[in-house]
């Protein structure tokens, strides 16, 4: 009877010991998941207040054009060059701070479907606005002469 009951025992604490591993390792997945939708919503974060800086570099961009295409606008040649000068590194300055966030939570992140297909949108963005300005780089002789 007593080796039956030793038996028992050892059944019971040993299952006990497989649910508490158990338990401890769901409470483990729980929290890595927590940390992963933190770190998308993060990233989420990150790339909308990176957005709003591209928002606003646009429209700097966009009246630096317009102001300079009217016929008698004050746009002489060195503050013009100044001006773009300024545009490229506020440009240069966003495509740093993509890099960044990027470097940030590229190996964080393990959920990759989460993370590319928005870098990738925002960086065709950015490429859109890359072009832009080299267009109006190499007119921008053109439209200070008129």
């Amino acid at each position: 009877m007593l080796p039956l009951i030793l038996l028992l025992l050892f059944s019971v604490s040993a299952d006990a010991y497989t649910r508490g591993e158990s338990l401890r390792e769901l409470r483990k997945l729980m929290q890595q998941q927590d940390e992963q939708e933190a770190l998308v919503n993060d990233f989420q974060t990150d790339v909308n207040l990176w957005a709003q800086s591209l928002e606003q570099f646009g429209q700097e961009f966009l009246h630096f054009v317009e102001h300079c295409r009217h016929l008698g606008s004050y746009c002489e040649q060195r503050k013009v060059q100044r001006r773009l000068r300024g545009l490229r590194h506020t440009y240069s300055q966003l495509r740093a701070q993509l890099e960044a966030v990027e470097v940030k939570y590229a190996r964080r992140i393990s959920n990759h479907e989460d993370f590319e297909p928005t870098l990738q949108a925002v960086e065709d963005v950015l490429k859109q606005y890359d072009e832009t300005l080299r267009l109006v780089n190499m007119e921008i002789y053109k439209l200070v002469e008129q």
